[in-house]
């Protein structure tokens, strides 16, 4: 059983869908959202990306609040999908960033060490909920990171390790969700049919 959107929420799902592959991914991922939160869900896809002028397409979370008008946003991976009905905005902290932290994988324990960050701070960018206000600089900071300093880290393609890197550096607070709402490798292990998942994360078309 699904939910109606909500049109007068303040807050707005996004994701990232660029090349046929992964904006596939995006619908689905996109549809089980707005079925199971009632959250209008916004794609970010090829055009975005051509007219960004950046060099990644997963880079786009960085200018968030530049592409949609809403100010508070819940931003998910495309290959992820939405099992349960939950309330997103329940969980919005006006000062705080909302994830689930990160499984302590090697490149994981490297990256704590390396950049002075907590390891129990470490978060999974596949699933965030932030603020315009609190987190526009944030994200923007984020990205003159990754502009200056392109491949760095190496061990980490992505922009998981630079929000990282910036969120402490900054001195940003972080709220930690449990892994049932990022639950990283979702078929791939022992409970994944047992535990009662919201946000499956790893999913292929």
């Amino acid at each position: 059983m699904g939910l109606e959107i909500n049109k007068e929420s303040r807050m707005i799902a996004v994701t990232i869908g660029t090349g046929e592959y992964y904006t596939k991914l995006a619908h689905h991922a996109a549809h089980a959202i707005e079925k199971m939160t009632g959250l209008k869900t916004v794609i970010l896809g090829d055009e975005h990306y051509a007219n960004s002028g950046l060099p990644y397409s997963h880079h786009l979370k960085l200018r968030i609040f530049d592409l949609v008008d809403h100010d508070e946003v819940m931003f998910f991976d495309s290959d992820m999908v939405c099992l349960k009905p939950w309330n997103p905005p329940r969980f919005a902290k006006a000062d705080a960033v909302v994830a689930v932290a990160e499984r302590l994988h090697p490149m994981v324990v490297r990256a704590c060490k390396e950049w002075d960050i907590p390891i129990q701070e470490y978060f999974n960018a596949g699933v965030m909920i932030f603020n315009r206000k609190a987190h526009y600089e944030w994200l923007r900071e984020t990205e003159r990171f990754v502009t200056a300093n392109p491949g760095v880290p190496s061990y980490d393609p992505y922009d998981q390790t630079p929000l990282n890197i910036t969120r402490h550096r900054m001195g940003l607070k972080l709220e930690l969700l449990d892994r049932r709402y990022n639950w990283v490798g979702f078929g791939t292990g022992t409970y994944d049919y047992e535990v009662p998942l919201y946000m499956a994360h790893g999913l292929k078309p």
